[in-house]
């Protein structure tokens, strides 16, 4: 019975957390997001071809991402240099603004 119920629960656990948030407030997440208008765009659509946009992505996909730079898992200098002052909610307050935008 134990090892039924253990299977069922790891089976079950995907669906059970897909529709978990990332946790971040947008209102927030745009007066943090301001370092990041140069490369990105105060609205996350970028003034360059050479720079991502970050307007309408998922915001789990940006909290992954920008902490994976921000902890070195993903290399590159400058997003590690501007990533280095923020915490874990400041990240998921970007994310959450840069979700909320639309990409043109």
């Amino acid at each position: 019975m134990r090892t039924t119920t253990l299977i069922a629960t790891l089976v079950l656990m995907p669906f059970l957390t897909a529709g978990v948030q990332a946790g971040g407030d947008a209102a927030a997440g745009q007066t943090k997001a301001a370092p990041c208008a140069g490369c990105h765009g105060t609205d996350g659509n970028s003034p360059s071809p050479l720079n991502p946009n970050m307007a309408g992505q998922k915001e789990q996909y940006l909290v992954t991402t920008m902490m994976d730079y921000k902890n070195g898992k993903r290399q590159h200098a400058v997003m590690q240099a501007f990533l280095a002052p923020f915490n874990e909610q400041d990240i998921q307050d970007m994310a959450a603004f840069y979700a909320s935008q639309k990409c043109k």
